[in-house]
């Protein structure tokens, strides 16, 4: 089973997007900041994948991708925001490797997340 870390500040983003991905097979962890989702990696290595929030309090979203590249960790990430356009969002991290269509705007199209998220796992998986 694979396991997926999300961080959103907001508590019913992580209860809905949760449930979902129980349902659909997925070990969960939850972090409602950047700070716990670094602390949760550094402790749990059978991380397979992260979706997070671009705003949030103490770490944002930018901040903590920026910090888990330059630890050297290879770990697919997809990234949602509230607050601003999918092309915005894509401007400012374009540069960190993250592709287009690995970032999400809320409300989350879910059965697309699932999506992204079985074609992402799959590529990290030895074949």
């Amino acid at each position: 089973m694979s396991k997926i870390l999300v961080i959103d500040d907001d508590v019913l983003v992580l209860d809905l997007l949760e449930e979902f991905l129980v349902r659909n097979g997925f070990g969960v962890v939850r972090a409602l900041n950047g700070r716990e989702g670094i602390t949760l990696l550094g402790e749990d290595k059978a991380i397979d994948l992260v979706i997070l929030d671009r705003k949030m309090p103490i770490i944002d979203g930018l901040v903590f991708v920026r910090t888990i590249q330059e630890s050297g960790r290879i770990l697919p990430v997809i990234l949602m925001t509230g607050s601003i356009t999918k092309e915005t969002f894509f401007e400012e991290v374009k540069d960190f490797g993250i592709e287009k269509d690995a970032i999400f705007t809320k409300p989350l199209d879910l059965y697309i997340l699932l999506d992204k998220i079985n074609e992402k796992l799959s590529k990290n998986t030895p074949h």
